[in-house]
């Protein structure tokens, strides 16, 4: 069965992972729904602990049913033009689609590459896996992505181990892997993380000319404020496993209405302004099995009212059209803002 022009590339919904641990279990997400479109650039963001990796793997049906329960819907529509369900996907079927229609670039180059392995041959494997091409065929194919992602001395690249290479040569080369069989959709985990500003700025710019030249769509995971107005056009923003607000990046940073994504832009720096104290947000993300009543972010948020906020949770409600916020008080928050 074809599916519509209109339907969006991949389609979460109620989706649930629960991770199983010894006197309880871990809920890394729940209820999160959010659609990505062809050619969409869109970046998920929130502390560490919030679960955004967690998602970014349930795209790729990487969370083992061994070690967690996942439930709900996640709808991928295939280069091909047929939709398929990934949760319950067989491993043969989610073979097909990793790589080729969703790909993703790990946290951690040096944990994700294999150290008794070269680049080049690390690289290789996905055009023998999915053209099945020969290993020399495959080891031009890895050569000449690494030509078009700008790695300088990409014949010595290939032939190094990754312990040899820079951080910022290993993320190049995790890049070249996920862009191997040029995917519809890039899950990017933290790509930057480890990398000096210099880098960070370096592999932006090289994953928004990708973007533009191939016309994948990309979910950009990070913590990072600052990167999301550089790289993306919506934003969802993540806590203790839920989604809190979602809407446009320009909106989102211009007149955020959770009092979360409030207090996770006025902790960052600015470029230009006065010295000043950066305002951290009080406590930590909460303990995932052992969740707080009502608003999870209510124990360390600043307009929380006793009695409302700490009694049941709030619900995403639409602020405007693509904007919706998980915040009891918002509307008083906004009116007595203006």
């Amino acid at each position: 069965m074809s599916a519509r022009s209109d339907e969006p590339l991949i389609r979460v919904k109620n989706l649930n992972v629960a991770f199983r641990a010894k006197a309880a279990k871990v809920r890394a997400a729940r209820d999160v729904s959010f659609e990505i479109r062809k050619r969409e650039v869109v970046a998920l963001v929130g502390e560490s602990g919030s679960g955004k990796s967690t998602i970014g793997l349930s795209l790729l049906g990487l969370v083992a049913p061994s070690v967690a329960t996942v439930s709900g819907s996640i709808r991928i529509l295939r280069k091909n033009g047929k939709p398929m369900e990934i949760i319950g996907a067989s491993d043969w079927q989610m073979q097909q689609i990793r790589g080729n229609d969703v790909a993703m670039i790990f946290q951690e180059p040096m944990s994700s590459l294999n150290p008794i392995y070269r680049i080049g041959e690390q690289i290789a494997e996905s055009f023998r896996v999915h053209r099945r091409v020969s290993h020399n065929d495959a080891l031009v194919e890895a050569l000449r992505l690494l030509t078009l992602l700008g790695v300088p001395s990409p014949e010595k690249c290939l032939q190094s181990y990754p312990h040899q290479l820079s951080g910022g040569m290993r993320q190049r080369a995790l890049i070249a892997m996920a862009l191997s069989e040029q995917p519809a959709l890039l899950v990017a985990d933290e790509p930057t993380t480890a990398l000096d500003v210099t880098i960070q700025a370096q592999i932006v710019d090289l994953l928004k000319s990708v973007q533009q030249e191939t016309g994948m769509a990309i979910l950009f995971v990070t913590h990072d404020l600052g990167l999301v107005g550089e790289i993306a056009s919506r934003a969802l923003v993540m806590y203790a496993g839920e989604i809190v607000e979602e809407g446009s990046v320009p909106q989102i940073l211009a007149r955020p209405r959770m009092p979360y994504t409030k207090a996770l832009i006025a902790s960052r720096p600015h470029l230009g302004e006065e010295r000043r104290k950066l305002k951290a947000i009080p406590g930590t993300v909460p303990n995932l099995t052992m969740l707080p009543q009502g608003c999870s972010f209510h124990p360390r948020c600043g307009f929380a009212v006793q009695g409302v906020c700490d009694r049941t949770a709030p619900m995403l409600q639409e602020v405007a059209a693509g904007w919706r916020v998980r915040c009891h008080r918002w509307r008083e928050i906004e009116e007595a803002g203006a």
